[in-house]
């Protein structure tokens, strides 16, 4: 399984996600994994932060933040060549069409189906 990022080191990965639960629970199969967690963030604004802060290898994306769409996170990505996975209960049809090449990770999930769509999204990048 491939966990690096480009420097060689262990791969860092931005998890956006409104439901602390939900987050604390990717950061700990990510932890868990080898990876190193970026975040995670709650909204659009910390996420952005982040982006310009760290350097990133991957993110996993939820699309829904309670009241905002990560809509901005996902361009910010984009035009940083950072792959990504949307974390979501929507589908592609609920989507602006910009993201529809963007991989796809339904919730709800498994710790098994997220470690297996990252390694996928690294392995691609």
């Amino acid at each position: 399984m491939k966990m690096e990022g480009s420097e060689g080191k262990k791969a860092n990965v931005l998890v956006v996600e409104d439901e602390w639960w939900i987050a604390e629970m990717i950061t700990g199969i990510l932890e868990n994994a080898g990876y190193c967690v970026v975040g995670p963030a709650d909204s659009v604004q910390t996420g952005l932060a982040l982006i310009e802060n760290h350097q990133i290898d991957a993110a996993l994306l939820d699309v829904n933040l309670g009241t905002a769409m990560s809509y901005p996170i996902a361009d910010a990505l984009i035009a940083r060549d950072v792959p990504m996975l949307l974390t979501t209960g929507y589908h592609y049809k609920d989507l602006p069409r910009q993201y529809h090449g963007v991989p796809l990770l339904g919730k709800p999930t498994t710790p098994q189906r997220i470690l297996a769509a990252l390694t996928q999204l690294l392995k691609a990048d």
